[in-house]
This record gives C-alpha cells, structure tokens and sequence, in this order.
C-alpha cells in the first residue's frame, strides 16, 4: 500500500508539469483559433449585409486584457470580445483597425504612417508555461487568414502541421 502510494506520488510529479504545458499550449491555440473566427465572422458580415465592417485590435504586452471590437454594430455577434486574461497578445506590423469591405476585402488603416510595413501582419499569442508561440496573419487585399507557429528569431508565421 506504501509502495503504490510512492509510485502515483512520484509519477504525478513528473506528469504534473507536463499537463500544465499542454494545458497553456492548448489555450494559446484556442485564442488563437478564436481571433481567426472573429476576423471570418466580420468578413462574413461584410458580405451578407453589404457594409463596411471597421475591426479594431487592441493587444497587450502584458498579462491584461486584450480585446477586440467592431463598427457599426452587428460586424461581430458580440462586441467587444475579450481574449483570455492570462495570455500576451502582441502584434507584429499589425494595425489596430482594419477594415472589411463589403466584398470581404481587408484594408489597413496605418493611421498618418506614409510607409507601412510590408505584409503580413501578425498577431501573436503567447502564454508564460507555453513554450511555442501561436500566430495569426492577416493579408491585406484579399483577407487571406491563416494561423500558424511563430518563429521569434525570423518574426515570422510557420504553417502548423
């Protein structure tokens, strides 16, 4: 009875940490997955309504809230959508408002930046216990979305397997 109580003891310390990662990648992933189903469902909008839809990004560098808005109402089922508290969302050459046309067709508003920077544009998501970053591009033009892993030494977003 000892023995078996060491035994589940021992493996539960090594099992613990293990799940605790898959758990923050898991997460990191589901976020990540979210802001792509935001970005589809106001292009949807855009389409079936025949309006311009304005999304409006706000990331963080820390552990706050990130949120994501639109404009006018009815771009997005329900607005604003804050993202999990515990993850860093940050952006990479990603601007804080895009806009959808009724085309589904995405612009970026780079604000009074004469030279904006070449696309994509990232989202990145990352957890503190997670050891791979998770990532979203936007392209402008046709509003190809499409999630990945980010690389940090090239700042760029790989295809997922």
């Amino acid at each position: 009875m000892v023995i078996t109580t060491i035994v589940v003891g021992i493996l539960s310390a090594f099992s613990i940490p293990s799940m605790i990662g898959i758990t923050s990648q898991n997460q990191v992933k589901a976020t990540t997955d979210q802001i792509k189903n935001l970005f589809q469902e106001a292009q949807r909008q855009s389409i079936r309504t025949g309006k311009i839809c304005t999304v409006t990004v706000s990331a963080t560098t820390t552990s706050a809230d990130a949120f994501i808005s639109s404009t006018p109402p009815g771009c997005l089922s329900t607005a604003p959508v804050f993202l999990r508290s515990q993850l860093k969302i940050s952006t990479v050459d990603f601007p804080s408002t895009v806009t959808i046309s009724y085309r589904g067709n995405v612009a970026f508003d780079w604000g009074t930046n004469t030279s904006p920077p070449s696309p994509p544009a990232l989202i990145v998501v990352q957890s503190p216990s997670a050891k791979q970053q998770s990532c979203l591009t936007l392209t402008p033009g046709l509003g190809i979305i499409r999630t990945g892993i980010y690389n940090t030494s090239t700042s760029t977003c790989l295809p997922s397997l």
